[in-house]
């Protein structure tokens, strides 16, 4: 029986891993409140790489959260 090839879509974050997903889960960072409307982000970009996706995501993106002044 052949050996079936594995693509990984993600990043390898290592030891860091179990540190990520402790903070996603304790602070919540994953949910739609803090993260915003991604999907809808995407589909607008239609990005074809992960640096074009980040160039347009820090320019267009903005946060429709609490604004914090002094």
């Amino acid at each position: 029986m052949a050996k079936k090839e594995i693509y990984k879509y993600s990043l390898e974050f290592g030891k860091k891993e179990k540190v990520l997903n402790y903070a996603c889960q304790t602070y919540q960072l994953s949910r739609p409140n803090k993260v915003g409307s991604v999907m809808a982000l995407i589909r607008e970009c239609q990005p074809k790489t992960i640096e074009e996706w980040e160039n347009w995501y820090f320019k267009n993106a903005k946060a429709d959260g609490k604004i914090h002044s002094k």
